[in-house]
């Protein structure tokens, strides 16, 4: 057994836990577009009537794979057990397919039932020449076009007369039919693969004569490796070249654990690099904070507000930098030879892989082929271009395939950081409501790190940065919010919600503050400065399915994120459950979650994303990344923990019944679950929790 592999081991197991259930579902989830005709660039029909489905979105544990195939065989007619998919080659005719800002479902609503509906017309038509009948009079069920008489043709019957018909310029969904696939809890296409062992994520990938590459990574932005011992990395059996790069030394080897003795091998020094830490980013923000800020939203005369003779309160909150820390560190292969170039990475953005890698190799854009595998986790991490720089410059230097792998400690260290952020928020309260509201908040531009083609001005500001910050779902009269960028000579980028993570947590604990400087209920509070009815929609449900009326005693907290943008439009409200410990501390005992985001298109894959939403929030409000001489100093789960299974608090879902054009759910499952608990415990223990991460502490009863 000592040479079992991760493959064997998963099929022995699902063995034996039974795994002939999934059986008739292998398959399904393909590296390359399975044998058939293509009646629109997004869908291919065989002689059988096996279809084929291209996602061009990245699937990284969200559903994709599921959820766009849905929506395609909604408008298709076609049996589900009959679709497949094919996810891993990238297609300019599909744009850049970026996966970020849960956009998939959103822009896949027109795309995915426009294709369906296209290559159903194809179809028909075909089925209409052959018999010499109108298309009207004909119709399709289940992958058959019928006619009267008793007339019968499959979809792969009719395919090859179909793909030889001009295609229709633009065919409507049909919203007409009652739905037969969208809104169903269909199981996941991508399951059996991951059971079986046969899904291809990034590290599964093999090339022959690939290598394996670690690399010795400045511990400081700016540091150079001033000298290192390549022959001693080399004397390590199965090593077989070191090449600088751009991001430090590389050793390539036969495998990882080669590579990795390698690079401890090297004894790289390191010079030169920004030498801050922590308490100096704290100073400089806490300065910035004291300064003018730049004004990017305001109503009325928040001033004259606040100096009216009003309740006033001050608070200042703060977030620290907070890794991605995805189950499957970032990587990519590449091969470079002869003027080409070909990449497999588990990447979210290969269109802009592709050009990057162009551009670094100097040739043109069809000269790079992306080959997109599955991810494990990306919430933005691997929408990047560094782990693509490192694959293609050490395959450029040795002229073979290579791999490079990111140790546990490269990705947790070398992270493109969710920012660090600090916020002055100042209110007054009059006649039972908010008459003012004035928030500024500072921090590094995500823009400036992430995509620096897209980087503000000096002087000016990164919208991308400060999201939720510029507006609020409630009716406040006086409104001001400003902000201020601050480089800290730390990497930082997209983030799962981004902003919003931190933009909510101070304006819901905030809102919650003033709620009780005016001796309000917090959930009333909030209803009371509500007049749009999806927010409202939303806050009256999770009340009611948290019991907010009848506590029993219990600590609640109530928190409400709202997404600006009306054409992308989702309302997500959290209540957070407290339970007193024997030890004199709170656990969370429930979070339960209400989410208005339009119409599901699959329940069970729509309630997992806010499930996993929770715990990835909880997650991140307990750990945080610290720097010291101006290195990171968590390594690893054991200084930057995640929350494990046993942790994991019940949490139950609950959507707003709607028709609305559906709305991504990855991210919104976020924001809202930190206020509603730093809300919880100062209801608990009378303490207001403004400074994350959560320590021990600031569970603990008052005493």
């Amino acid at each position: 057994m000592s040479d079992l592999r991760r493959r064997s081991f998963l099929v022995v197991a699902a063995s034996a836990a039974g795994a002939l259930l999934w059986a008739r579902a292998r398959g399904r989830l393909g590296g390359g577009m399975r044998a058939g005709r293509e009646l629109h660039p997004l869908v291919s029909i065989a002689s059988d009537g096996a279809v084929t489905v291209v996602v061009a979105r990245t699937e990284m544990g969200q559903g994709v794979t599921t959820a766009l195939p849905m929506l395609l065989a909604e408008e298709l007619d076609v049996d589900w057990a009959r679709v497949a998919v094919e996810h891993e080659r990238f297609d300019p005719r599909h744009g850049g397919q970026k996966t970020t800002a849960s956009f998939s479902v959103y822009d896949g609503w027109d795309r995915y039932r426009k294709a369906g509906a296209t290559a159903r017309a194809l179809l028909v038509g075909a089925a209409a020449a052959r018999w010499g009948v109108p298309a009207e009079r004909l119709r399709t069920e289940a992958g058959f076009v019928l006619g009267e008489g008793g007339r019968r043709a499959s979809y792969g019957d009719l395919v090859d007369e179909a793909a030889a018909l001009p295609a229709p310029a633009d065919v409507a969904p049909d919203d007409r039919r009652p739905p037969r696939v969208v809104g169903r809890p269909l199981p996941r296409l991508d399951t059996a693969s991951k059971i079986d062992g046969s899904a291809r994520f990034g590290l599964d990938v093999r090339v022959d004569g690939m290598l394996i590459a670690c690399v010795a990574r400045a511990p400081r932005a700016g540091a150079v490796a001033a000298r290192y011992d390549a022959e001693a990395a080399k004397r390590v059996e199965g090593v077989r070249h070191v090449a600088p790069i751009t991001s430090g030394v590389a050793v390539l080897a036969d495998d990882t654990w080669a590579a990795r003795r390698g690079v401890e091998a090297l004894g790289v020094v390191w010079e030169g690099g920004a030498r801050g830490g922590s308490a100096e980013h704290a100073a400089r923000l806490a300065s910035e904070l004291g300064l003018p800020p730049k004004v990017v939203a305001s109503r009325g005369d928040v001033d004259a507000a606040l100096s009216a003779g009003g309740r006033r309160l001050a608070a200042t909150y703060s977030v620290p930098f907070v890794p991605h820390a995805t189950m499957e560190p970032v990587n990519a292969t590449a091969h470079v030879e002869r003027g080409r170039c070909t990449i497999w990475a588990p990447t979210q953005d290969p269109g802009r892989n592709r050009a990057y890698a162009a551009k670094l190799l100097g040739v043109p854009e069809g000269a790079v082929e992306v080959r997109r595998t599955l991810a494990g986790g990306g919430f933005g991490r691997k929408s990047c271009q560094d782990f693509i720089h490192d694959a293609v410059e050490a395959s450029r230097a040795v002229g073979r395939p290579v791999q490079v792998v990111y140790t546990r400690e490269d990705d947790l260290r070398h992270d493109y950081f969710r920012p660090a952020f600090a916020h002055r928020l100042e209110g007054a309260v009059a006649g039972g409501k908010i008459v003012a509201w004035d928030h500024r908040l500072v921090g590094p531009s995500v823009l400036a790190s992430w995509s620096p083609e897209g980087a503000p001005a000096p002087g000016e500001i990164d919208p991308v940065s400060i999201a939720g910050a510029e507006e609020l779902p409630y009716d406040v009269p006086n409104f001001r919010a400003g902000a201020r960028m601050v480089d800290l000579g730390v990497r930082v980028g997209i983030w799962r919600s981004i902003a919003h993570s931190y933009t909510c947590f101070a304006n819901e604990s905030f809102f919650d503050e003033l709620a009780a400087l005016a001796e309000k209920d917090p959930l009333e509070w909030r209803l009371a400065h509500l007049t749009a009815p999806r927010p409202r929609r939303v806050l009256e449900l999770v009340a009611e399915k948290a019991g907010w009326q009848r506590r029993s005693g219990r600590p609640l907290g109530v928190a409400l994120e709202v997404e600006a943008d009306e054409s992308y439009s989702v309302q997500v409200a959290h209540v957070v459950e407290l339970e007193p410990g024997a030890d004199g501390s709170f656990a969370i005992a429930r979070i339960v979650v209400a989410v208005d985001a339009g119409r599901i298109v699959n329940p069970n894959i729509a309630a997992a994303q806010i499930e996993g939403g929770a715990v990835w929030a909880l997650s991140a409000l307990f750990h945080e990344i610290t720097f010291a001489d101006g290195a990171a100093v968590q390594s690893n789960f054991h200084d930057a923990p995640v929350l494990r299974m046993p942790q994991t608090p019940r949490v139950e879902v609950h959507f707003v019944d709607s028709t609305a054009r559906p709305s991504g759910l990855g991210e919104k499952g976020v924001p809202s679950l930190g206020p509603a608990l730093a809300n919880a415990l100062a209801a608990a223990t009378g303490r207001r929790v403004r400074a994350l991460p959560i320590r021990p502490a600031d569970l603990r009863q008052t005493t």
